[in-house]
């Protein structure tokens, strides 16, 4: 993927994302980790699709880690959503009550939304409330490219950054 420009990468990349499972995940995880580990570097932050993946493969090598469910919404903002019974918020819920804080700290779930342009506002204000009532930091996606940080501002008037800070408090920590 090094020698590909960002679009075929992502194309590329999403390909063999397709195929993947927890299992794989993990794996590709705890490879990820090791290689880490050899540079030196011991504390990891993820915001991806396999969280307890993640979780379990930082438990088991014993690394450092904040780990966020990449939360993503393309729905009509006008649709009904609850945070109560939305699939990926209860996933986010079951994440914190298993691992955040786990051995005296070491790995922190965190919430996360994948980016401003893959959901809306209910879903940034709800996982900022439940951030910020639990404690929990903020993980997101934030002006990738020039294209995403135009059409924010085409869409509501504000950068991603400012859209996201005045939708939740946890975003503006």
């Amino acid at each position: 993927l090094d020698d590909m420009d960002r679009a075929a990468a992502l194309e590329q990349q999403l390909k063999f994302e397709d195929k993947m499972d927890s299992r794989a995940a993990k794996a590709a995880t705890k490879l990820a980790m090791a290689e880490c580990l050899r540079f030196g570097v011991t504390s990891v932050s993820d915001l991806y699709y396999y969280p307890l993946a993640t979780a379990e493969a930082a438990a088991e090598i014993g690394m450092k880690a904040n780990i966020a469910l990449s939360a993503y919404r393309y729905i009509d903002e006008n649709e009904e959503f609850d945070f109560e019974t939305d699939e990926q918020c209860r996933e986010l819920v079951k994440l914190v009550d298993k691992w955040h804080n786990h051995d005296g700290g070491r790995i922190k779930i965190d919430a996360g939304i994948h980016a401003e342009y893959t959901s809306f506002p209910g879903l940034w204000k709800d996982f900022s409330a439940y951030a910020k009532e639990n404690g929990l930091n903020m993980h997101v996606h934030l002006s990738e490219t020039r294209s995403e940080h135009e059409n924010c501002i085409a869409k509501y008037g504000k950068t991603p950054a400012a859209v996201l800070a005045e939708n939740g408090d946890a975003f503006a920590k």
